[in-house]
């Protein structure tokens, strides 16, 4: 029997993601079982930097994934817990689900939900960034959201980098336009100051509420705490706690 043709249509080659690791000391017990129970595409990659500058590790894995031609690359802090499909969720956001998958992406930045390490918490992920500098000094705002879609994704001005997938062709981008992508802006992190860039180029940021990842200090901060604390009095709350 004569074997069909595949169309070059039909002929799906697979979507290469490096899943890049910094961090600077010891990782907590909740984010190696995160990580062991992580469902992945075949054939992912992992790559752990550690570095005590994070955005010289955020750099050296930005770098690894341009030169090694992977498709995307999915960011996660060394104090995350997350759910064992939260990868598959922002790989699907970003490249399709099932047959309609494809190696090039709809969206090029897709993060999941989680919130600041501290009471009272808050989401990373701001409706807008106001920044503004003149050589010497400067001037930031970040604008959280106090409501959010729920169990969607949404558009959003930028995040935290604790689980988040981008694509290559925008770190690409990125660097080509300014030079190491996660350098830190005057008075901004590395992760404010990629959000800033990829902002200039016009290009698009969101975030998946479906996918939910806790953050580990002296308890695991996540969307439930986030909502808890809004039910009690703030005099209760007591000092930051990491």
């Amino acid at each position: 029997m004569r074997r069909q043709k595949m169309s070059k249509n039909t002929m799906k080659r697979p979507i290469n993601i490096l899943v890049g690791f910094p961090c600077m000391d010891s990782i907590p017990t909740g984010t190696m079982a995160s990580l062991i129970a992580l469902q992945k595409p075949i054939g992912t990659k992992f790559t752990v930097v550690q570095n005590s500058l994070v955005h010289y590790a955020r750099n050296e894995i930005a770098a690894k994934a341009i030169t090694g031609e992977y498709d995307a690359v999915l960011w996660i802090d060394s104090d995350m817990k997350f759910e064992s499909g939260a990868m598959m969720q922002l790989v699907d956001d970003m490249f399709g689900a099932g047959t309609n998958r494809r190696a090039v992406p709809r969206i090029d930045y897709v993060a999941g939900l989680f919130f600041k390490r501290s009471f009272p918490t808050t989401p990373v992920v701001y409706s807008s960034i106001d920044y503004d500098h003149d050589g010497n000094n400067a001037h930031c705002n970040l604008i959280t959201y106090d409501r959010y879609p729920d169990n969607a994704m949404f558009e959003c001005a930028g995040t935290g980098f604790g689980f988040v997938l981008t694509s290559v062709r925008l770190l690409k981008e990125v660097w080509e336009a300014f030079g190491p992508p996660f350098d830190p802006m005057l008075m901004l992190g590395e992760d404010i100051s990629f959000c800033k860039r990829v902002e200039e180029l016009d290009e698009k940021m969101w975030c998946d509420s479906r996918v939910k990842v806790g953050h580990i200090g002296r308890w695991v901060y996540d969307e439930s705490t986030w909502k808890m604390q809004k039910a009690i009095p703030p005099e209760t709350w007591g000092g930051a706690a990491k």
